[in-house]
């Protein structure tokens, strides 16, 4: 029968499911935030130049290109370094030629990084949005099924 407690006790499961599911993104997003910022404790500042855009062509109808700058830097050696951004935007957020802050681990300058928010904090927070909202979508589905499943419960009788 639709509606009835058992419906509910299913609906509720699936709701928790999601909680936990969305608990584990927004932990996630925080874990990879404190990876970024230990990178960032320990890396190197310098200055580099945008010498060129990779542009990214997206696989889904409908969806554009993004464009990742492609940049050079020196580090504390003197060796230059070319590096194509992991993250990328459109329209273009860096045009070629524009002189960039580059935070780079001494140990792997190849795995530098433009300063930015997306550049920096893009993955960690998206990933923890996610997570934040599907965990509240599963707490509130979750407490809607509870309250809908006490709808059925009938008062013992008093003596």
């Amino acid at each position: 029968m639709a509606g009835s407690p058992a419906d509910s006790n299913v609906g509720a499961k699936i709701c928790w499911f999601f909680a936990g599911l969305g608990t584990l993104l927004l932990l996630g997003g925080i874990g990879f935030g404190m990876k970024k910022q230990q990178f960032l404790s320990h890396a190197e500042q310098t200055q580099g130049t945008v010498i060129g855009m990779v542009q990214h062509i997206s696989n889904h109808q409908g969806y554009g290109h993004t464009y990742a700058p492609v940049f050079t830097f020196h580090d504390k050696t003197g060796k230059e370094w070319t590096v194509t951004s992991g993250s990328g935007s459109s329209p273009p957020a860096y045009h070629v030629g524009e002189s960039v802050k580059v935070y780079y681990s001494p140990e792997k300058p190849s795995d530098a990084e433009v300063q930015g928010f997306f550049s920096l904090w893009g993955g960690s927070f998206i990933i923890g949005i996610i997570g934040l909202v599907q965990l509240l979508l599963g707490l509130a589905g979750a407490k809607a099924f509870s309250r809908s499943s006490n709808q059925f419960k009938v008062a013992a009788p008093s003596s």
